[in-house]
């Protein structure tokens, strides 16, 4: 429900900015560039998001009591247990793939953001504030989301706690 919500404001943002592109273009080009990627890779972060849920609802409702648990589905599933039942298990190769989707989208966002406060704050030293100190923490953010790729439970567990900041 939460997903649908969500790609149902990104496509109104996305259409948005398409309609609203001669005036935000002559003032903002690069701040423009950024937000209509961003929001393309969000769009189809959510869209593969949503397909990957919508499957496993298939799939569940296939077997016999022929009703939904109604529990969250992983994406990308962490317990192989869960992902074995449905008889689907992620391969290595997918949950990278996912994984720098997330990356990409994380990173792109969070740099639009920033270009964005340097447009508030005009001047040369703010300017280099901002991307000094904001940048770092972006790519880092970004880096983290592919950290579960590794598999040991001690980089699982500072990744999370690096992203989650």
């Amino acid at each position: 429900l939460l997903t649908g919500i969500v790609l149902t404001l990104v496509a109104v943002l996305f259409i948005h900015l398409i309609f609203t592109a001669q005036y935000h273009w002559p003032l903002a080009p690069v701040n423009y560039v950024l937000q209509i990627s961003g929001v393309t890779t969000l769009l189809i972060s959510l869209i593969a998001t949503l397909h990957v849920v919508l499957s496993a609802t298939l799939d569940e409702s296939k077997n016999w009591p022929y009703m939904l648990s109604y529990i969250a589905v992983d994406v990308p599933p962490s317990d192989s247990s869960m992902s074995e039942e449905h008889g689907k298990e992620w391969t290595t190769a997918e949950k990278a793939t996912w994984m720098v989707m997330n990356a990409s989208t994380s990173g792109l966002i969070q740099i639009t953001h920033i270009q964005f406060l340097t447009l508030l704050y005009p001047s040369r030293l703010e300017g280099r504030l901002i991307f000094l100190l904001l940048g770092p923490l972006a790519i880092l953010s970004a880096v983290m989301q592919l950290l579960p790729i590794h598999g040991s439970e001690a980089v699982l567990e500072v990744a999370s706690a690096v992203r989650n900041v």
